[in-house]
């Protein structure tokens, strides 16, 4: 190891393994010698990284593919280690990571690594785990999962866009200090869901934020005390979904655009720096993006206390008014929960929420999208449509925290 800092280092590391086995660390492979019944393997890993250092090895079946950024000089080597038994989804993992790093590219930069490595690892050995260029996946995750049928819930795109996108993060210092979470965990699920969001689109992202959602209430549920906002989480069981769902709002608020601006902005300021990056400089660079000062204001609400929502779509009439057209009348209805001294506060909400009305075969045709103003808690929409509507949905983006998303869409 050679470094300034005791926790963020570069590293050479050597194993001596069976012969016939693939032996596994962080950085790139410089050497592997055989000898007799031994192989030993040396990694060089020359950027700095947090000292987590992570060692596997086994008799695995290698699988390996190419991504290659557009006007690129050279590809990065994508290289699955996996059990003989549990190859099923090897090109499912392959195609989410050629996506991550295209991702990735297209937000940070240049992939740190001329490699990526992906292993399998027993259940039980360790949770996720990213270090460097690798990242370790037990085997009941990513590696079992059944896709003979399509799943409602894509997890391997999840996991592997989770996982690679760390490595972007892993090169810069973040401060351990209250509201890390944001930096070390937010950020990183987050890059999960928009990878869902690109190749499967609103609706199934909207499965993966309201998973979130039940975890952070449910964890909530054993917090005692005041709940600590974004900037002040310590070790809150909370605290990783907390952040996650407070950057998914910010990115949706403020739009991908202006988002990624912001977060590029940030990454940049602080690679290759000595600079220790923070969760507040994050949400202050963010703030000040904000165009608007309402929008100033809802960022600085969501930073700074908990605030959740129920939107119930009330009733729906629908009438022929010629055979051309239809009338839909829907009421709709909204209350704001604040958060205080361990309970919840409904009000009624103030405010604006995006709804949607679908229509066609399986609700595939958008018909109307708009934000609406709820004043006292309720809305009314009055639309002449040419098509037959059958779904209204409000909040389907989950831009703002849902409390009970079943009663936020009407089929009919």
């Amino acid at each position: 190891m050679v470094s300034d800092d005791a926790d963020f280092v570069i590293s050479r590391t050597k194993i001596s393994t069976a012969r016939d086995q693939f032996a596994l660390a962080s950085g790139e492979l410089v050497e592997n010698k055989q000898q007799a019944d031994r192989s030993t393997y040396i990694y060089e890993n020359n950027q700095y990284t947090p000292w987590q250092p992570h060692m596997v090895s086994a008799r695995y079946q290698r699988s390996q593919a190419y991504w290659q950024a557009e006007n690129a000089d050279s590809a990065v080597l994508i290289e699955i280690y996996h059990h003989p038994d549990h190859g099923a989804n090897v090109s499912r993992i392959i195609a989410a990571a050629k996506h991550t790093l295209q991702q990735g590219h297209q937000q940070w930069g240049d992939f740190p690594y001329q490699s990526l490595r992906i292993a399998e690892v027993p259940n039980g050995m360790t949770a996720p785990q990213v270090n460097g260029n690798l990242v370790i996946i037990p085997e009941n995750q990513t590696w079992q999962h059944d896709y003979r049928t399509p799943p409602e819930m894509d997890w391997i795109e999840f996991q592997i866009a989770r996982d690679v996108s760390r490595i972007w993060w892993q090169q810069i210092a973040i401060a351990d200090v209250r509201g890390h979470q944001v930096l070390t965990e937010g950020i990183a699920i987050l890059q999960g869901l928009r990878a869902i969001e690109q190749k499967w689109g609103e609706s199934s992202v909207a499965e993966f934020v309201d998973q979130i959602s039940d975890s952070y209430f449910r964890q909530r549920t054993t917090e005692d005390g005041q709940e600590a906002s974004i900037l002040d989480l310590e070790t809150e069981e909370y605290a990783a979904y907390k952040a996650t769902l407070a950057l998914y709002s910010s990115y949706q608020l403020l739009g991908s655009e202006t988002f990624d601006r912001q977060l590029n902005l940030f990454y940049r300021n602080h690679i290759d720096t000595n600079q220790y990056a923070n969760a507040g400089s994050l949400l202050t660079g963010l703030l000040d993006a904000a165009p608007t000062t309402n929008l100033k204001s809802n960022l600085s609400q969501l930073f700074s206390a908990t605030h959740n929502y129920d939107f119930q779509v009330e009733s729906v009439d629908i009438s022929q008014s010629n055979q051309r057209t239809y009338q839909l009348t829907t009421k709709l209805s909204a209350t704001e929960f604040i958060y205080r001294a361990g309970k919840d506060h409904g009000v009624d909400y103030q405010g604006f929420a995006k709804v949607k009305v679908l229509g066609g075969e399986q609700g595939k045709d958008l018909l109307y999208e708009n934000v609406l103003n709820f004043e006292q808690g309720k809305a009314q929409l009055i639309l002449e449509l040419a098509q037959k509507p059958t779904q209204v949905i409000i909040n389907s983006q989950r831009r703002l925290l849902e409390r009970s998303p079943t009663n936020n869409s009407l089929t009919f």
